[in-house]
């Protein structure tokens, strides 16, 4: 056999799809599949949602339960540190329950911490709370993706598969929205009660994705991996619209599903995990790690949850006109996703890839140039 590049692209195993059939997916069809990730990927607004109101309720939060600077550094990191940790767990989790039950053990998290959040008596209960929210980010960010990946054909994988971004960005536009409406709904009212206005209306996406549960499929490969190849058919039937009668088509479909789960079954060690012994595989395990890591290292998440402190800082001294530059931050970030849902299947991933890493380069630098040359408060506005 020839030696792999490790840059070359590997051939993918072939999946089920509408191919497997002979035929394309109907309208109707596809429609069915884009609820079903449009669903479980309402698990990622949660975070979004909480990135956005947080950056409307800190004022309420510092004053209600006087916390210092560090205080609230804790809070507001305490959630994405424990997400880390989550994720962890997503794996054995979603394998042992399922998809579909995982999910709803995320809504479970996200529906106790928002609720003990929002009715905190004092600082431990609040951070405890975003404990709790925290497990439920890191297994949703694990388990949402890997559904959606198993539950959807190839041909709408590339659109589909920003969806659950475009949900990140939706929640935080909600949040910022939100934070907005409330200010200004109940001017009078006391901090306390605007706040915990603010993070209890985090709780509508959990629920939403809660009452949808019933209706979604369990993933045809976790029924597979545990042997119940008739209820893989009967989804794999719901999702492509082959007959169940077409065993050709659905046999083809389950195969490719189950020689997937037997390279999967195969037991290795943390080591080979992040390490392969395959070149091809370790180049590929490291370009994964180094996009998360350094889209993360940039800070970007930091700015959104202090962008009304960055406003501020500006000197937008109104508390509406900061939650209004907070609104026009969440609309930029959310618009460009749906021309990328328009272009990833034509230009390619690599290539969106580039021009994001570009324009947040240029973003944050030009944000830094705006604070110290003190220049005028919409220019900080334009680079957030």
């Amino acid at each position: 056999m020839d030696e792999l590049n490790p840059l070359q692209p590997v051939k993918p195993l072939k999946k089920y799809s509408g191919e497997a059939g002979g035929e394309e997916l109907s309208p109707e069809r596809k429609r069915y599949v884009a609820f079903v990730v449009i669903t479980a990927a309402l698990t990622a607004s949660s975070l979004g949602y909480d990135v956005g109101v947080m950056a409307g309720a800190m004022d309420g939060l510092e004053e209600t339960f006087a916390l210092s600077d560090f205080e609230i550094e804790v809070v507001i990191g305490a959630m994405n540190f424990v997400a880390a940790i989550g994720a962890l767990f997503a794996g054995n989790t979603a394998d042992r329950f399922g998809r579909k039950a995982s999910l709803g053990i995320c809504c479970f998290l996200y529906l106790v911490g928002g609720g003990l959040m929002t009715g905190a008596p004092n600082y431990a209960s609040l951070l405890a709370g975003r404990i709790i929210t925290g497990v439920g980010v890191g297994l949703a960010f694990v388990i949402g993706p890997v559904y959606i990946s198993e539950i959807t054909p190839p041909e709408l994988r590339g659109v589909l598969a920003t969806v659950f971004d475009v949900s990140i960005n939706l929640g935080i536009l909600s949040g910022y929205v939100a934070s907005f409406v409330l200010e200004n709904t109940l001017p009078d009212a006391p901090q306390s009660l605007k706040w915990r206005a603010m993070i209890g209306f985090g709780n509508v996406f959990p629920l939403v994705v809660s009452f949808l549960l019933i209706r979604l499929p369990e993933s045809p490969r976790w029924l597979t991996m545990k042997g119940r190849r008739r209820d893989a058919e009967k989804v794999l039937s719901s999702i492509l619209g082959i007959d169940e009668g077409n065993q050709q088509a659905i046999a083809l479909s389950l195969a490719a599903i189950e020689e997937e789960n037997k390279i999967d079954a195969e037991s290795a060690s943390w080591l080979e995990v992040i390490s392969p012994p395959e070149p091809h595989v370790r180049h590929a395990v490291g370009v994964a790690f180094g996009i998360g890591f350094w889209q993360q290292i940039t800070g970007t998440e930091a700015v959104l949850y202090y962008s009304a402190n960055f406003l501020e800082e500006a000197g937008l001294t109104s508390t509406n006109l900061r939650l209004l530059g907070n609104m026009l931050v969440g609309l930029s970030k959310l618009l460009p996703e749906f021309w990328v849902m328009s272009s990833i299947n034509s230009r390619g991933r690599r290539w969106h890839m580039i021009l994001s890493a570009g324009s947040m380069t240029v973003s944050l630098a030009l944000l830094g140039a705006a604070f110290g040359l003190g220049l005028p408060s919409w220019t900080v506005i334009l680079f957030l």
